[in-house]
């Protein structure tokens, strides 16, 4: 809700997002929106094809942030190993909620 910041602004929805790692991107598009839900699709520039994503792939695939490599049962399930993640989000493309109802 972008009201909160800018006077009139209204709801926004997450419609597509551009992933970089390493000089190679990719898009997550969500064209059919059905408030916040919806099917998301890859776009790869290596593969001709596309493929559907669960919400929770799509977005969580996006973020930076760390993943886990293993846990090291030797010092405890609390002794995780991670890295950085190599993809991250660079581009997000919102819509206006109140346009989309045209």
């Amino acid at each position: 809700d972008m009201g909160k910041y800018c006077e009139g602004a209204g709801m926004y929805l997450l419609y597509g997002v551009m992933v970089e790692s390493d000089e190679h991107y990719w898009s997550y598009i969500r064209p059919e929106m059905e408030g916040d839900q919806g099917q998301w699709y890859r776009f790869d520039d290596r593969e001709s094809a596309t493929c559907a994503m669960s919400n929770a792939t799509a977005i969580d695939a996006s973020f930076g942030g760390e993943e886990w490599l293993c846990v090291n049962y030797l010092y405890g399930p609390s002794a995780v190993l991670t890295r950085p993640k190599e993809s991250r989000a660079c581009l997000l493309v919102y819509l206006r909620e109140s346009a989309m109802d045209i």
